[in-house]
């Protein structure tokens, strides 16, 4: 089952995009910490307080692997699939493999490179085989306005 041209197709769309914004939630901790990553700090200070609310957001980053498997399955980048979407989520999945770069080398971190290795790298390879002028629009210091899927 395809999403493309679905009345689902703008909410399966969102779905995806909401779930990889998550792998990005609190990556880089309160403001007094600068801009490290999480695991950098810890490593710096040794153990840190607030375990709980660090495996809370862990758990938020795992949910992308579901928004992958979504995209993977549900939003094929074939070349009927209409190219402001997949510029959309391809931005999307820019920003992810950004952000889990920087997440430790833990079993969190091995899951969600492994998805990079099985899903998302042949799913951003059909996308510039099948949607190239889209591709390359997504990759310009201002994007096209369907591009935009947040940060500075």
């Amino acid at each position: 089952m395809c999403a493309w041209e679905t009345i689902i197709e703008r909410d399966m769309i969102e779905a995806i995009v909401k779930l990889l914004k998550e792998t990005s939630c609190q990556l880089e901790g309160t403001e007094g910490e600068g801009k490290r990553p999480k695991w950098l700090r810890q490593l710096e200070g040794g153990q840190s307080l607030g375990r709980d609310i660090d495996s809370m957001a862990d758990e938020k980053r795992m949910l992308s692997r579901y928004g992958i498997w979504l995209m993977a399955a549900m939003c094929p980048p074939s070349i009927e699939a209409p190219s402001h979407a997949v510029g959309y989520m391809m931005s999307m999945v820019f920003q992810w493999f950004t952000t889990t770069a920087l997440l430790p080398n833990d079993s969190m971190g091995s899951s969600l490179e492994q998805l990079k290795t099985d899903f998302a790298s042949e799913w951003v390879n059909q996308a510039i085989n099948n949607h190239y002028d889209t591709f390359v629009l997504t990759l310009m210091p201002h994007v096209p306005e369907y591009a935009q899927v947040g940060g500075p």
